[in-house]
């Protein structure tokens, strides 16, 4: 079964899981099968036993890759897509940087193009001064 980490005292060596299947897990810090600590929000595989989780083991390692690539989006700041393009790759820069669906971001810029002239404008100008950049392996 998995789920995520939601508690785990050091001092105690005991900690709780919740599971995918919604309901929560306890767990002793005997049960981690893992080098480092448990950490809140680690995602895990482990045995449940009534009410017991047993055999965890971490899934951290691709957890806190996402995490960072999600981080990092952030950081990537206003640019255009140089390989989710359709047109300029505006959109898919846009939608990155704002953290939302790009096909969510190309549908608003259509329709504000549709509504508003001056979005066409906004459109060329951002497709004229951003950089670009890659953001196609970047979560959303």
């Amino acid at each position: 079964m998995q789920g995520s980490v939601i508690n785990f005292n050091l001092g105690e060596g005991k900690g709780l899981i919740t599971g995918d299947d919604g309901q929560r897990y306890q767990f002793n810090a005997s049960d981690w099968k893992e080098g480092d600590a448990p950490r809140r929000g680690d995602r895990v595989d482990y045995i449940a036993t009534d009410g017991n989780a047993s055999e965890i083991y971490a899934l951290t390692a691709v957890y806190r890759q996402n995490a960072s690539m999600a981080e990092s989006t952030s950081e990537l700041g206003w640019c255009k897509s140089n390989d989710e393009q359709v047109l300029s790759g505006v959109c898919a820069g846009l939608a990155r940087h704002l953290n939302v669906s790009v096909l969510g971001m190309r549908l608003a810029m259509v329709l504000l193009t549709f509504f508003f002239l001056i979005s066409l404008v906004l459109y060329i100008a951002l497709w004229l001064i951003l950089p670009s950049k890659s953001t196609k392996y970047l979560s959303y």
